[in-house]
């Protein structure tokens, strides 16, 4: 069973490169954009798509442990873009907390059942009084020549509100996109505090087996456009 799952990993992984290298191509190789490609309404496939959140070990036995990668396997995202108004961007995602899975390779299924249930109870999501984790996007900003319409390419910063263990905190991501007339790609990275929203970092027997309180949010976003 955990080479089946194994190799259905694998493969979403490869159909996840394939597609976005194939659909970059034409970016790489310099072709531009008619004006006005890449507006409207977008639907993430989550098949083709990861979300990932990294927990770091700490504490003197921290040479022992293990870091954990939770995949969000219940999820779902879209977004609003024109490349012409970038400021009128809009987008949400929303995970369901007791989808978070780890990840970790070195951890046995048992293992890696008692983690999933540690994280989902009471002492860190609480996943049964706070169900959704939620990002809501504000605004996206973008540096002076961030943006080139023509190429189909853009760095810049999502900002906006991030929803989760029933507290809500504003946050900023740094992000780098591209896109043609009916995809777009999102990639990028934030890390914050769990204390911010409430939740204390694991930690036992006085504090040699813990977790960091700063955790990694990994995001790739492959999203086709929705037809009219």
């Amino acid at each position: 069973m955990a080479k089946d799952q194994a190799a259905a990993g694998l493969a979403r992984r490869t159909r996840f490169r394939v597609a976005v290298a194939t659909a970059f191509a034409a970016s790489a190789l310099g072709y531009e954009l008619p004006a006005g490609a890449g507006s409207g309404e977008y639907v993430v496939d989550a098949e083709r798509s990861k979300l990932m959140v990294h927990v770091f070990r700490a504490g003197a036995f921290s040479p022992l442990l293990h870091d954990h990668h939770f995949a969000a396997t219940n999820w779902n995202a879209r977004t609003s873009f024109d490349p012409d108004r970038p400021g009128d961007t809009r987008a949400t995602v929303t995970v369901q907390a007791s989808s978070l899975r780890d990840q970790q390779p070195a951890l046995s299924e048992k293992d890696l059942a008692k983690v999933n249930a540690q994280v989902q109870g009471p002492e860190v999501l609480d996943a049964a009084r706070h169900p959704t984790v939620r990002f809501e996007l504000e605004r996206l900003e973008l540096a002076p020549g961030a943006l080139d319409a023509a190429k189909g390419v853009l760095r810049g910063k999502l900002v906006g509100t991030l929803t989760l263990h029933g507290q809500t905190r504003r946050i900023s991501i740094p992000v780098a996109a591209k896109w043609s007339s009916d995809w777009l790609a999102v990639n990028g990275k934030v890390a914050f505090r769990q204390s911010d929203f409430g939740i204390k970092p694991y930690r036992k027997m006085g504090g040699a087996i813990a977790v960091q309180d700063a955790v990694e949010v990994e995001l790739a976003l492959n999203a086709t456009r929705e037809k009219k």
